[in-house]
């Protein structure tokens, strides 16, 4: 096991500085890592979150801009770094700059929600390093304000996410004003993700030439965090989060939430009951989601509801707890919530809400993680899944055997849904004349639907 930066490569100024802002042992994924970007290579880097991925390739390149006298000119940077989302950008930016500020060396970052003239007020300076959303970065190059033939080293950060995102078509037109005709064959490209998948394969196939690959313990929840799941029924979440916290006693809590609604719901509702909290979602202001964050991680607020914009990449230090209040649809989405909690070494404790809806998703993460998931049902709610699962056993022939949609989730599913439910109802019935629906009439309780989540393939 490697115990000095220096150990690497790099010079003992980078690893003083490293050691100055807490970073003391290289992680398996710097070790492995940082070797290879100082001997040139192309990279593919597949490692779960927290493992030390930013500064993998944030230290090499800085020592890179310094012993090769690689410097910026003005809207022309030598290192470009592309983000999926602005909190993660502006992690970075806080990172990188405790390294190359104390170094001389300039960091640009470009996100949305933030005045675009400040910004092209900055790249009319040198400027050696950018961190960017692709989205506002090709804004600059559109208007003309940055210039990237001079790129020497591009990463693409948390590519999974942005290829989720749907910025490839972004990514592919960023890359090609990346490097002069001259300089291309020069160009190092870095691609790191959490998750190997085909989409990442084609990607890297377009963008890295001949690159060296390291993948450590992707795909996988983190072992330092206490995994626990509770069956609650969707009514009942608001109540059961409150009385986990009080019964808890716990502090610092990151509630993570799949839709912007129930996020805002969710607040309004812990607020009332006198907690500490704000919400954090991508319908807020870029200055109101910073502001958030800051409170947090300043034990302002004791609670944070946040949709998946807070899944990938931030790094609360000492952040005890997670709560899901539901499954998101990826599974690998699971993996990167509980990863905010059981950072640096610390353990941590994720609590996940799976009410009657989600019973796919639940058999879908256990296969994701490869390993049974034990649901406990607490005693108020075991009579409710009682009848749920007898519900379930009564579904006619050809509909799902496992989960039943409730008449009041059918009523607030779409009308293509409805319609689709129908068509299948009638399947195997002679055809008959269609009637519009008498409003008056009930359906009974034990009508249902076919469920309508894909299992996903792994």
């Amino acid at each position: 096991m490697i115990n000095d930066f220096s150990a690497l490569g790099l010079s003992e100024a980078i690893t003083k500085i490293a050691r100055t802002n807490g970073w003391g042992s290289p992680t398996p994924i710097q070790s492995q890592v940082i070797p290879l970007i100082l001997g040139g290579h192309d990279l593919l880097a597949i490692a779960q979150t927290g493992s030390g991925k930013t500064g993998a390739f944030a230290l090499p390149i800085i020592e890179r801009l310094l012993t090769e006298s690689l410097r910026g000119a003005d809207a022309k940077p030598i290192a470009l770094i592309l983000s999926p989302t602005r909190e993660l950008a502006q992690q970075l930016t806080q990172a990188i700059q405790s390294v190359a500020s104390p170094l001389g060396l300039s960091v640009a970052t470009l996100i949305g929600g933030v005045s675009i003239a400040l910004q092209a007020k900055a790249l009319s300076k040198p400027i050696d390093i950018v961190i960017a959303t692709p989205g506002r970065l090709l804004d600059h190059l559109r208007r003309r304000q940055i210039e990237l033939s001079g790129v020497r080293f591009l990463v693409l950060d948390e590519a999974d996410r942005m290829l989720d995102m749907g910025f490839l078509p972004d990514i592919q037109c960023i890359v090609k004003h990346c490097g002069s005709d001259q300089s291309r064959k020069k160009l190092q490209t870095l691609l790191l993700s959490a998750t190997l998948s085909d989409e990442i394969r084609n990607v890297a196939r377009q963008f890295l030439f001949n690159p060296q690959m390291v993948r450590m313990n992707a795909n996988r929840a983190a072992v330092s965090v206490n995994q626990r799941f509770y069956r609650v029924p969707k009514s009942a979440k608001p109540l059961f989060v409150r009385d986990l916290i009080v019964d808890g006693q716990l502090r610092q809590v990151l509630i993570f939430v799949r839709e912007r609604r129930q996020a805002d719901a969710l607040f309004k509702d812990l607020k009332a009951d006198g907690f500490r909290v704000d919400v954090l979602h991508g319908e807020r202001t870029q200055a109101a989601r910073t502001n958030v964050l800051k409170r947090f991680k300043q034990h302002e607020i004791d609670l944070m509801v946040a949709t998946d914009v807070a899944a990938r990449g931030l790094d609360i230090s000492q952040l005890p707890a997670v709560i899901n209040f539901d499954l998101p649809p990826n599974s690998e989405d699971y993996v990167h919530r509980i990863g905010r909690t059981g950072r640096a070494g610390k353990d941590g404790v994720a609590y996940t809400l799976v009410d009657e809806t989600q019973g796919y998703r639940l058999q879908a993460l256990e296969r994701f993680l490869k390993q049974a998931i034990n649901v406990e049902v607490p005693t108020a709610y075991e009579a409710f899944f009682k009848h749920h699962e007898n519900q379930s056993a009564q579904a006619k022939p050809g509909e799902s055997k496992f989960v039943s949609k409730s008449m009041s989730e059918k009523e607030k599913s779409t009308p293509t849904q409805r319609h689709r439910a129908q068509k299948q109802a009638m399947r195997g019935k002679p055809e008959t004349r269609s009637r519009r629906p008498d409003p008056r009439s009930k359906q009974t309780q034990n009508e249902s639907v076919q469920f309508d989540y894909v299992l996903p393939d792994f």
